[in-house]
């Protein structure tokens, strides 16, 4: 009888100390488009911006972290909630990522959530030439890379006018990269895929 209270304490005990579950992470802050704007290469996209054209619907798409989940994002984030069925293209993936990488506390913690997702080959690097863009911003830059085989696997989203069986014969695979300051400000997110 000893035995069974003290088992039952114990795994109490466990409970009560566990620290989150696999696959979830602490919000530091809930990032949102007003918030915290969607950067590309350090700047805020507006309409007057070279690029808002092709981001104004993933922008509008996703407007807050909870936009990208489903069901919507608690205290913490649960990389199996993330939603892959909004996903529609790798502009639509940017800024899923970096309303995520605004919301944790920094690129180690944004490595691991997309270990969680399934991405390989994952790594955070100091980056040797982000200076030569930022010149005035960055001398030790961090850059985080992730890498997503389609042989066999496909994208992890359905894009528009591509069955995702297809995209295993058509792309070799999908890349994410994130830059982030010296003080892990978040400068930057691009996602893109790659064509044997």
């Amino acid at each position: 009888m000893r035995f069974f209270c003290y088992l039952a304490a114990s795994l109490l005990s466990l409970a009560l100390t566990a620290p989150a579950l696999a696959g979830e992470f602490a919000i530091v802050r809930n990032a949102n488009q007003a918030e915290q704007p969607f950067l590309l290469r350090g700047q805020v996209l507006t309409e007057e911006s070279k690029f808002w054209r092709k981001y104004r619907s993933s922008i509008a798409r996703f407007p807050d972290l909870g936009s990208c989940f489903n069901p919507p994002v608690g205290e913490t984030i649960d990389s199996e909630n993330f939603d892959w069925n909004r996903i529609r293209n790798t502009r639509d993936l940017d800024l899923c990522a970096f309303r995520v990488a605004s919301s944790l506390s920094g690129p180690e913690e944004m490595a691991a959530f997309l270990e969680e997702l399934g991405f390989q080959n994952v790594k955070v690097f100091i980056d040797p030439i982000a200076y030569l863009i930022w010149p005035d911003k960055l001398t030790n830059a961090r850059r985080l890379e992730a890498g997503w085989s389609t042989v066999g696997n496909g994208l992890p989203y359905r894009e528009r006018f591509v069955p995702k069986w297809w995209a295993g014969w058509l792309y070799k695979g999908l890349t994410i990269q994130i830059i982030y300051s010296e003080q892990a400000y978040l400068l930057t997110v691009q996602s893109g895929i790659t064509v044997e």
